[in-house]
């Protein structure tokens, strides 16, 4: 064996910090319960972030297709997509105008949502009620099996049978025959108006209009208005109504002016007064049988001679 000498044995090198690094220290318990509090807590926090991004791209994913989900994109519309739109129930009409409004709203809801003219009469189908629930069934029976009803065939006969050519033609007689007879212009503005949706043609423009306004005012009010010429159917309709009141209170003044300034009351009757004598004897009276036995009764007056 080799013989070696102190000085030989290499010393701790002190070239990198002087003095060697400790060896590691064993971890204690609460060291290891600490770590894994952090672990656990930091992947719950990763947890979180996930949820929240899924979230998010749920939400953007609705945004693009739509309310609740519902994707407007694809190539026909879903029932519940109808409905979102609010549609208008439809019972029965009392005014021909009124069918034709309902079907008018109808075609606007159908703009809104990529309806197939198939589903079109289904869909409006649905909001019918009554007696319009009971045509609509009748309308299917009619048809052969396995043939579906297309929205222009659903139009044509709903207005053939809510809105007939004949009763239209009966309002549009009316519009042109209307006069304000004994109603007020607002109560004849009213009517005008009202019939007036069943005669386009003549009042499509406002100078039509207002032509067949002043047509059917009464006599005193169109000479009253006769410089009313370069004015518009509004316009008109305004000059009309203060006319009128100025015509009535105009007429209530000279009525009052026309009553006599010393009378009582206004329209009052002087009350005609008789006068009675007072205290005027008046002798009862009696019958002439009675009369007649009294005055036997009597005795004669004894008249004496004049003395000499």
């Amino acid at each position: 064996m080799p013989h070696t000498r102190a000085s030989d044995i290499p010393s701790p090198s002190h070239e990198e910090g002087g003095v060697p690094e400790p060896p590691p220290v064993s971890p204690t318990l609460a060291d290891a319960i600490a770590a894994l509090v952090h672990v656990t807590i930091e992947n719950a926090r990763l947890l979180r972030e996930i949820a929240q991004s899924n979230q998010n791209m749920v939400h953007n994913q609705n945004m693009v297709q739509g309310n609740h989900g519902r994707n407007h994109n694809r190539q026909e519309a879903m029932y519940v997509d109808f409905t979102d739109t609010r549609p208008l129930v439809f019972t029965k009409a009392d005014e021909p105008l009124e069918a034709d409004d309902w079907l008018q709203t109808m075609e606007q809801k159908f703009d809104l949502i990529p309806c197939t003219e198939m589903q079109k009469p289904i869909f409006a189908a649905q909001q019918l009620r009554g007696v319009a629930g009971a045509w609509w069934a009748n309308l299917v029976a009619m048809q052969q099996a396995g043939i579906l009803i297309t929205w222009a065939e659903f139009r044509t006969a709903f207005r053939a049978h809510y809105i007939p050519e004949g009763v239209m033609a009966m309002k549009l007689d009316e519009f042109l025959a209307l006069r304000q007879g004994d109603q007020t212009v607002m109560q004849y503005v009213d009517r005008f108006n009202h019939l007036s949706q069943y005669a386009s043609e003549h009042v499509n423009i406002d100078a039509k209009k207002k032509k067949w306004f002043m047509r059917g005012l009464n006599t005193k009010l169109q000479i009253m208005m006769t410089a009313c010429a370069n004015v518009t159917y509004h316009e008109a309709v305004n000059i009309a109504i203060t006319s009128e009141e100025m015509y009535w209170q105009h007429k209530e003044i000279k009525k009052k002016k026309s009553v006599p300034s010393g009378s009582f009351g206004g329209n009052q009757k002087r009350q005609k007064i008789v006068c009675h004598p007072v205290n005027h004897y008046r002798p009862p009276y009696r019958p002439p049988q009675f009369q007649a036995e009294q005055q036997s009764n009597v005795r004669p007056a004894i008249t004496y001679p004049n003395s000499q």
